[in-house]
């Protein structure tokens, strides 16, 4: 674990000089919102919860939970979900 933390600032400085996305290296969630019907969210790794008010997504070391009404997944690929609905509440765990 301690190599781990002493690539990072090496993996970060190379990022800052290619101007190169974190998400792509370190493998952290993208979420892309538009107004409150619709949330693409990237690099998650489980969905854990599916509900008409509710979804619940594991990503490498936090949770997402989204509540709403009438909350659809649209698209669903290995690294990638979408939801429509109308959004109320996204929330980091």
């Amino acid at each position: 674990m301690k190599k781990r933390r002493k690539q990072e600032p090496k993996k970060r400085k190379f990022l800052m000089q290619f101007d190169i996305p974190e998400d792509i290296i370190f493998d952290v969630p993208r979420i892309t919102v538009s107004d409150n019907s619709e949330i693409r969210i990237e690099n998650y790794k489980n969905i854990l919860e599916y509900e008409e008010n509710k979804i619940s997504l594991a990503c490498k070391d936090k949770f997402i939970n989204i509540t709403g009404k009438n909350l659809n997944i649209t698209i669903i690929t290995d690294d990638e979900v979408s939801i429509k609905g109308e959004i109320e509440n996204i929330q980091y765990a």
